[in-house]
């Protein structure tokens, strides 16, 4: 369920919970006046000469009146309400459509954009790496600003495939998903940051307590996923271990990312899935601030959940759920 279906439903109910309260407002309306017709018909038969035969005739009719009010009363209230619920849906549909065309227009240009940028960034780097390899004895102050260019570009590439993957949508790409092997999945995002992690003397384990574990999806993305979440750990974590667990529970495989790294803030905890945010630490390190929100994009496309718990100086948990194959 993408952001804008969530939104129409949240418009949904409250438009259902206005209606409610609504005709609940007639409905105490209606009874009221009811109650007041009884009042006055009380006050005629308080003359004893006609009360007889004004009490029978007005029992008989007040009976019949009383059982149809009720039961129309209520026939009109549910007709009512499924004409509001009607109206509710297609109204939340027609206020959020310009927000969803105006953000589906940014979308695509964050993509053609990404696009664009990527072919000159590859020939700046392809070019860089060209003049490196000359025969020609480059100057060390040129050789080291050949280099910084050389990086920038990198990072600059990276950062536009982050977006291109941020801004894809994935809405057709889920009647094409292919069930793979989580535990292969896991395993191959884990031996691709063994390097890093040895260079850090840190403690790096990985744990499977059960095998077999398969789910439906983008096996790509699912690596790069867990890969961006070892990455974080690795880089905020100065001494100490990383164990990766994966497990099954219930209907669902589930891994967990604990570091005994630098932590997050817990004023910063509930805005670091959000794009750009890097959370407050004394640690400067190069990132974009797109990685996590790439991580909750894919589980969400998965239909799947990321969630973290952090104290700050003692460490971070991550944990992914997805829901598995049978």
């Amino acid at each position: 369920m993408n952001e804008f279906s969530k939104a129409r439903l949240t418009l949904f109910g409250w438009y259902l919970v206005i209606s409610f309260f609504l005709l609940s407002a007639f409905t105490l309306v209606a009874f009221q006046a009811e109650r007041q017709a009884f009042a006055r018909i009380e006050k005629m038969l308080s003359n004893k000469v006609d009360r007889p035969v004004l009490s029978a005739l007005l029992e008989r009719r007040l009976r019949e009146f009383s059982g149809n009010f009720k039961e129309r009363l209520l026939y009109f209230d549910i007709v009512l309400f499924f004409v509001a619920a009607a109206a509710s849906w297609f109204l939340s549909g027609k206020t959020l459509e310009p927000i969803e065309a105006m953000v589906k227009k940014q979308e695509e240009f964050s993509a053609d954009a990404s696009h664009e940028l990527r072919t000159p960034l590859t020939s700046i780097i392809m070019e860089v790496e060209t003049i490196k390899r000359t025969e020609k004895q480059i100057p060390k102050e040129i050789n080291k600003s050949l280099d910084n260019i050389s990086q920038e570009s990198l990072r600059m590439k990276n950062l536009i495939n982050n977006l291109l993957v941020l801004v894809r949508n994935r809405t057709a790409d889920v009647g094409v998903f292919k069930t793979f092997s989580l535990n292969e999945a896991a395993k191959k995002a884990f031996k691709s940051l063994e390097k890093s992690a040895a260079e850090k003397q840190l403690e790096y384990t990985y744990y499977e307590k059960n095998t077999g574990l398969k789910m439906k999806g983008d096996q790509e993305a699912v690596e790069r996923m867990f890969v961006i979440i070892l990455d974080n750990a690795i880089k905020f974590t100065p001494a100490g271990s990383i164990k990766a667990r994966l497990y099954k529970e219930g209907k669902s495989a589930k891994i967990e990312i604990a570091d005994t790294g630098i932590g997050i803030p817990a004023k910063d905890l509930p805005y670091i899935f959000e794009r750009f945010f890097r959370a407050q630490t004394k640690t400067r390190l190069q990132g974009s601030g797109l990685g996590l929100a790439i991580a909750k994009k894919t589980a969400i496309e998965h239909k799947g959940k990321i969630a973290v718990k952090s104290k700050l100086n003692e460490g971070s948990v991550f944990t992914v759920t997805f829901p598995i194959s049978s």
